[in-house]
């Protein structure tokens, strides 16, 4: 990333390639004992995956280039951010189980009942939307000459790989494959 903005400081992909790789630090802060750490790290814990559907959907000038790319990137973006607040703002760590956990630093009640719901509607919409970014993909790889093919094909196909992954994390987690939301984030 760092290199990608060097070399091309006008293309804003070594940018979003730099600002992803924050982003999934920033993620890792939440398995600190420090609680205001451990507070933005489950916060932020999934902004690095929507600076990689930016990434991808920008590739290769580093602009979103439709309206329905900029639709896609704002909704993941806001799902990303506002949408983990009530995690934040519901979750007590130690009533979700999590034994040793920092407190959060943002509770203002605990609920867990609204907290898995919010979980369940929030990975309805994560489902919704990455399947969108996957099909916009599909589309765009379609549309493009050969030559621009060869150029955009390693990154869709992981970035595809990485979106269909996710959906299928997210339909494992409804259907109950794992315990609950609240293990999930904590």
């Amino acid at each position: 990333g760092l290199l990608a903005w060097y070399r091309r400081p006008d293309n804003r992909v070594g940018t979003l390639m730099v600002a992803a790789g924050f982003a999934w630090f920033l993620s890792l802060a939440a398995r600190t004992d420090l609680p205001l750490l451990f507070s933005l790290g489950h916060l932020f814990s999934d902004l690095f995956v929507t600076l990689a559907i930016h990434l991808v959907l920008a590739f290769p000038s580093g602009r979103l280039e439709t309206r329905v790319d900029r639709g896609l990137v704002g909704a993941a973006y806001v799902v990303t951010t506002l949408g983990y607040l009530p995690f934040a703002l519901f979750t007590d760590p130690a009533a979700a189980g999590c034994v040793g956990c920092p407190e959060n630093v943002f509770l203002v009640s605990s609920d867990l009942g609204f907290v898995e719901s919010w979980g369940d509607g929030l990975s309805i919409v994560g489902i919704a939307l990455l399947s969108m970014v996957l099909i916009r993909l599909v589309v765009r790889w379609r549309a493009a000459s050969p030559p621009l093919r060869r150029i955009v094909s390693p990154l869709y196909l992981a970035g595809g790989a990485l979106m269909a992954m996710l959906v299928a994390v997210l339909i494992l987690a409804l259907a109950g494959a794992s315990k609950t939301v609240i293990d999930d984030v904590y």
